[in-house]
């Protein structure tokens, strides 16, 4: 189980335990998230039809009544289209009670909220931050730098997540 699976220094070893919890945990899910399901994120496209791999996420849900947890492990990896870094599709919280924690595991990137109305916050993330992602803001990760972000991050698995209104909100370019 995701719980379980302990990151080690080695990121390559880090993301093949990751896998390999995903093919003994049924509870664990994998989902790659490449340039062609993010229409709407980046103003331009990759040069010369290319999908690149922008982010994995891990996810584990507690299906336990008493807990109903939901923990992510998320790979933000390095690159650029047309100047903009690679960042995570970023969202709001369907409900609207619903906050999370960020762990900064690996690598260096920046945390980006705001309020439905309000200016961006950047807060840097780095392997030992944590933060808490206030109910009612949007949030997203970008990866600045030249090597993989990874963070945990954990909510309530009824929080829910508004992709659209991110796009919605003219959030797609920062």
């Amino acid at each position: 189980m995701l719980a379980g699976v302990v990151l080690g220094r080695n990121m390559g070893d880090s993301l093949e335990a990751l896998r390999e919890a995903v093919r003994e945990d049924r509870a664990v899910r994998q989902e790659s998230r490449k340039w062609s399901a993010m229409s709407g994120y980046f103003a331009d496209s990759p040069l010369d039809g290319e999908d690149p791999l922008i982010y994995e996420v891990f996810t584990w849900i507690d299906g336990k009544a008493e807990t109903n947890m939901l923990a992510t492990i998320t790979v933000l990896y390095p690159g650029q289209i047309g100047g903009e870094h690679f960042h995570t599709k970023g969202h709001y919280h369907l409900n609207p009670d619903g906050s999370e924690f960020v762990v900064g595991y690996w690598g260096e990137g920046v945390l980006e909220t705001a309020p439905r109305e309000g200016s961006i916050t950047e807060t840097p993330i780095r392997p030992g931050s944590h933060f808490i992602v206030p109910s009612g803001h949007a949030h997203r990760v970008v990866n600045r730098s030249l090597e993989p972000v990874v963070y945990l991050s954990i909510s309530s698995a009824g929080v829910g997540h508004d992709y659209a209104g991110v796009v919605a909100c003219g959030w797609r370019i920062l």
